[in-house]
């Protein structure tokens, strides 16, 4: 269906004639996984555009809602659905590797995602994204990414960037979700919005 796409010998049998033979790949990454959802979320928050809402009280409600779509349903679920093979040869390609792994580091994932995503709501950079549609896409664009890295040691799609491992993973799940409490906390209890 994908003509495009490399066709993979997994048979001992020898290979037929127009056929491709690669034998980089192995039985596991010749098996696709499913996208695993994340077209649904993504379309939503791209082509429902939610910053149209235009109610004074629940746009910024909206707003919140499409960057926690975006960092923490589409970005989880597209590294979750990226084929081995796929990941193996972009994440895990000998040039981008040592990029990707630095920029995954847990530490460095964790300070890069909590700090774009408080320099994002700050109040002026939140002003030029909703009177500038080249702004708001570059700064979806950076929150995509930087959640991309955040993702990365939970749910890495290759086996060259390596993941936390379980007890880990857990703990760095937890951290993530304290920070994000100190801004809201001081929303919450604010006298004005």
């Amino acid at each position: 269906p994908f003509p495009y796409l490399p066709s993979v010998n997994t048979s001992p049998m020898p290979v037929e004639a127009g056929s491709v033979n690669n034998t980089w790949l192995s039985r596991s990454a010749a098996v696709s996984k499913p996208p695993a959802g994340s077209a649904l979320p993504s379309g939503v928050v791209r082509m429902g555009n939610l910053n149209r809402f235009r109610f004074p009280l629940r746009n910024f409600t909206v707003h919140m809602i499409e960057h926690m779509l975006i960092a923490l349903v589409v970005a989880p679920l597209l590294l979750l659905g990226l084929p081995r093979w796929l990941a193996d040869i972009t994440l895990g390609h000998p040039r981008v590797v040592r990029l990707t792994r630095a920029l995954s580091r847990p530490f460095v994932a964790f300070a890069v995602f909590n700090l774009t995503f408080v320099t994002i709501h700050w109040p002026l950079v939140v002003e030029s994204m909703l009177t500038n549609e080249l702004v708001h896409f570059t700064i979806h664009a950076v929150l995509f990414v930087s959640a991309g890295m955040m993702w990365m040691p939970v749910v890495s799609p290759t086996p060259a960037i390596s993941k936390l491992v379980r007890p880990a993973q857990m703990l760095y799940l937890f951290l993530q979700s304290l920070l994000p409490t100190i801004p809201a906390s001081f929303l919450t209890f604010s006298s004005a919005p």
